[in-house]
């Protein structure tokens, strides 16, 4: 940390997100009154890929040098790295929010699966959360994930296509080490 004309400046590289934004879009931040402002360097926009229909939920693979995100109605996750480019990174079930849990595993959420799946760095899957005493989530859609491991994730119906769900709400959910369990259930669209 160093002072710039009256504010701390501050380049910070010690999580993968600000990793990935610092080495792609050369980004510093600016600490003002206790509020995080950010500055980026980029002088043009690039388009990197194309032929996905509808993206979302990109993460930051620090072992890979890549982006990973998902193509929703494609059924895929694709990949971006300056070496290799844009290209299939596997198959899934209508995935949408992606994260990187504590020990690097690719954490996703899918649409279609109706689920919330683990995949270690060799690609083994496992689903962590897929019903709530014996009912099918709707169609969980983005996720956190907090200090302590817990991960905590949204389910609202738009992966439903309007089929009634079967759990009766769309509720925040989180995921913990005895299991699944309601966190908030007064908004109608998490």
């Amino acid at each position: 940390d160093h002072e710039v004309g009256g504010a701390t400046r501050t380049n910070v590289d010690h999580s993968p997100r600000w990793q990935m934004l610092r080495d792609m879009y050369q980004v510093a931040s600016v600490v003002l009154n206790g509020r995080i402002h950010l500055h980026c360097n980029v002088t043009k926009v690039e388009k990197l890929g194309g032929g996905m229909k509808f993206t979302e939920g990109p993460v930051w693979i620090p072992s890979g040098k890549m982006v990973v995100f998902s193509d929703i109605p494609n059924s895929v996750l694709m990949q971006w790295s300056r070496k290799g480019g844009l290209r299939e990174y596997r198959k899934v079930q209508q995935s949408n929010g992606n994260i990187l849990d504590l020990e690097g595993n690719l954490l996703t959420c899918q649409h279609a699966g109706r689920n919330v799946i683990r995949a270690n760095p060799e690609g083994k899957v496992t689903v962590l959360a897929d019903n709530f005493g014996g009912k099918k989530l709707n169609s969980p859609n983005d996720l956190a994930i907090l200090s302590n491991g817990q991960i905590w994730f949204t389910d609202p119906s738009y992966g439903l296509r309007g089929k009634p769900g079967e759990i009766g709400g769309k509720w925040v959910w989180r995921i913990g080490k005895t299991g699944i369990d309601v966190l908030y259930k007064d908004h109608d669209m998490p």
